[in-house]
């Protein structure tokens, strides 16, 4: 029987690797490799015998998919460098004060949030005896003026962190009774 070449169909692993100017070494390790293109697979004693073209494809898809690899490897090494510089630039800027941790900056960022809805929540009860009194003298324009002023009051509590009790209108302070208190004796037992 005659071997035949490149152009005539499966050669031996010698042909194959004499063609493609690689040691035999090397086609005995691609044989150990998924996907490595076996035209005849050899029995006993009987060499194997492979297609050329079939093994020049797989080695081409073979070098192309390790080209992709290395590259995805290098993109992830740039990716890894990059988010590593970031983290010590936070370190850094930690460190410096200019910025805070997310936990600590939730735990202000709630303590804010309870601070507000505290001061909301005293606006009704603190302003509903002042708005009827305002509303019975003054009418609409009386009760917008008062609840301009707490908004104006509250709004610079919150931005400034002060807390500073309502003021009383005028016209309100004028009108409103003020009751006495008889100063109290401690009385001391002899």
């Amino acid at each position: 029987m005659r071997k035949r070449t490149a152009s005539g169909g499966p050669v031996t692993g010698a042909e194959l690797a004499r063609h493609l100017d690689v040691d035999g070494r090397t086609i005995r390790k691609w044989k150990t490799e998924p996907g490595f293109p076996v035209a005849v697979r050899g029995v006993g004693t009987t060499a194997s015998r492979y297609d050329e073209t079939a093994v020049r494809v797989w080695r081409a898809d073979r070098d192309q998919r390790k080209q992709a690899a290395a590259a995805g490897l290098t993109v992830a090494r740039s990716r890894k460098e990059l988010a590593q510089a970031r983290e010590a630039e936070q370190r850094v800027a930690q460190r410096a004060a200019t910025v805070i941790p997310a936990d600590e900056a939730r735990r202000i960022w709630s303590n804010e949030v309870a601070r507000v809805r505290r001061i909301l929540r005293r606006l009704p009860a603190a302003l509903a005896g002042r708005l009827v009194r305002v509303g019975a003298t003054d009418g609409v324009v009386g009760i917008e003026r008062v609840l301009q002023e707490e908004v104006r009051r509250v709004l610079t509590e919150l931005s400034t962190g002060e807390t500073r009790k309502p003021q009383r209108s005028r016209k309100a302070s004028r009108t409103r009774r003020t009751t006495r208190r008889k100063p109290t004796v401690a009385k001391v037992k002899t």
